[in-house]
């Protein structure tokens, strides 16, 4: 992501305080029933344990619940002030680090995670060429056979306000997986919500 794709994101996602970056999250009344289930719907058929890395945390929303499912969690996110604002939120738990992304490279090791996720994120990101460089680094970090889990919105291509590059279909999104090397396993598309969910795994 180059200095002025970071500005134009930043120029929305970077929440004063964390009852302002909580409603751009998701109303207050939803808060904690979404966040239950969406948790539910992350771990399905997922081995917990081990290591997990959530692309564009956020305040530590889904961070907090994953922390009591696996050894040791990562928060990636653009935003400095989502970060300064997740650490104050997921403030006692030892076994949660944060960290930026930066020129869309994850700060974390070669094959050291066991799943990657993210939910919400995809959808705010304006370009494509951003997208592709995430999964390439997904691709990277997950151990052999580790399982990435990916949410975005189906929809014409293209920025409108928040919102930033859809894909048509499930298909398209789905060859973004296989492109950078990822076996596709499931995919899953909430026609209500428009949602598309990808689950690849790393080959051997």
């Amino acid at each position: 992501m180059d200095n002025e794709q970071l500005k134009a994101t930043l120029d929305f996602w970077d929440p004063r305080d964390m009852p302002h970056a909580r409603e751009m999250i998701l109303a207050k009344e939803d808060w904690n029933k979404s966040t239950a289930e969406m948790v539910r719907l992350l771990l399905n058929g997922v081995t917990a344990g081990g290591s997990a890395l959530e692309i564009g945390c956020g305040v530590g929303r889904l961070l907090m619940p994953m922390a009591h499912h696996f050894k040791q969690v990562i928060g990636l996110d653009i935003s400095p002030n989502m970060l300064a604002l997740a650490k104050q939120y997921l403030d006692g738990l030892s076994n949660v680090n944060l960290a930026p992304i930066e020129n869309g490279a994850f700060p974390v090791a070669e094959s050291s995670i066991d799943f990657v996720f993210s939910v919400i994120v995809f959808q705010h990101i304006h370009y494509r060429e951003v997208i592709q460089r995430y999964l390439a680094e997904t691709r990277r970090v997950l151990r052999t056979a580790g399982i990435a889990r990916i949410q975005t919105h189906k929809g014409e291509p293209g920025a409108n306000r928040f919102h930033g590059y859809f894909y048509r279909s499930m298909e398209d999104f789905a060859a973004e997986f296989t492109n950078v090397g990822l076996e596709v396993i499931e995919v899953l598309e909430v026609e209500e919500d428009e949602w598309l969910w990808v689950t690849a795994r790393k080959r051997p």
